[in-house]
């Protein structure tokens, strides 16, 4: 008998499921701008918790890319490095899964005000 092919993992398990159950993604709308390899991409940044962000934008990149993350809130600029965890596409919109890397304590404030901004998402089942 062949044994049973394991899943893909969801977003959610190739972001590390026990980091996402300690630090919970919150719902927000904040316009962003990602950086790689010289080039700016806008995005909206639809959920994000203190560990990583889910932006919308109209392009891939690839799991494993070094990025850095920029976005206007409560009066201050956050901008941290992090690395594409995974990517999704769908009519011509693409999401992608972002783990920050280390930040300034500013930009940690800033990122503390914006996830408690935000609403929180309802379990994923």
């Amino acid at each position: 008998s062949e044994l049973p092919r394991a899943a893909e993992p969801s977003p959610s398990e190739a972001e590390g499921g026990e980091d996402r159950r300690l630090c919970p993604r919150r719902s927000v709308d904040i316009q962003a701008t990602l950086t790689s390899g010289g080039l700016e991409q806008a995005g909206v940044v639809t959920s994000i918790s203190h560990t990583g962000a889910h932006v919308e934008c109209s392009a891939d990149f690839v799991a494993g890319t070094a990025i850095e993350i920029s976005f206007q809130h409560g009066g201050g600029t956050f901008r941290a490095p992090g690395r594409v965890l995974y990517g999704t596409s769908r009519d011509r919109q693409s999401g992608l899964g972002i783990r920050f890397g280390s930040m300034s304590l500013r930009d940690e404030q800033i990122l503390d005000a914006a996830v408690s901004s935000g609403r929180d998402e309802p379990p994923r089942g």
